[in-house]
This record gives C-alpha cells, sequence and structure tokens, in this order.
C-alpha cells in the first residue's frame, strides 16, 4: 500500500477510511502511561479509558480490513503460501499453543495457590 502519509501505522492511515479517534486516548505511549498509571492506583477510570482505546483499535484494525478489500485491485492476486512457509507456519503455531497451554496452567496454579506450585515444591 503506498499513501501520501509518513509511515503505515495505524492511527497515521486511518485518515484514508474513519472519522477521528473518539477515545481519550490517542496514542499507544498514552495508553502504556495509563496502564502503568493504573498499576498502582487501580483507577477504575484509567481502566475504562485503556480499554476504550483498544476497543477503537480493534475497531479500527477491522474497518481497515473492510477497505483495503473494497479497495483491492480486481486483477490484484491473493496472498498465498508455498507448502514449505505453510509447513513452518503449522510449527510456530504448534509452538504457540503448547507454549500458552503451560501458562495457562502455571496461572491456574498460581490463582488456586496463591504462589506457583510444581511437583518438587510442597509448600
Amino acid at each position: 500500500m503506498q499513501t501520501t502519509e509518513k509511515n503505515l501505522s495505524l492511527k497515521t492511515i486511518e485518515v484514508f477510511y474513519r472519522e477521528e479517534r473518539g477515545a481519550d486516548i490517542k496514542t499507544a505511549d498514552d495508553s502504556i502511561r495509563l496502564f502503568d498509571d493504573w498499576c498502582s492506583t487501580n483507577d477504575k477510570n484509567l481502566m475504562k479509558n485503556i480499554i476504550d482505546y483498544n476497543e477503537e483499535d480493534c475497531i479500527s484494525t477491522h474497518d481497515l480490513r473492510n477497505f483495503l478489500i473494497n479497495n483491492r485491485p480486481k486483477d490484484y492476486p491473493w496472498f498465498s503460501q508455498s507448502e514449505e512457509e505453510t509447513g513452518k507456519n503449522i510449527k510456530v503455531k504448534d509452538f504457540e499453543v503448547q507454549e500458552t497451554s503451560i501458562l495457562l496452567k502455571l496461572e491456574s496454579k498460581k490463582l488456586f495457590f496463591g504462589t506457583y506450585k510444581t511437583e518438587n515444591n510442597n509448600d
């Protein structure tokens, strides 16, 4: 995609497919700072602002997808992967699934016991 904008960040190219953002937070840096503040204050208003910002990012990503599909040149081929690339992606995906499973198990143990417990740690 070529544009007249300085970069292809989501917020930069939004000028092509949506109105200005409505959330109070306008940048990822602002969101990170507010999250740090929320971690120390647990302020529900800060969390609401962060959620609103993230929700707007999700909606914008969906709007961008639709914009790109609707404005795709008709004779432009759809993306496809070679069998080798597909095989590599399956290996990565399998690893991600296994890693997520392990993290969820650890988190459930942490919630249940208050700390991580292993078979070798009987405290």
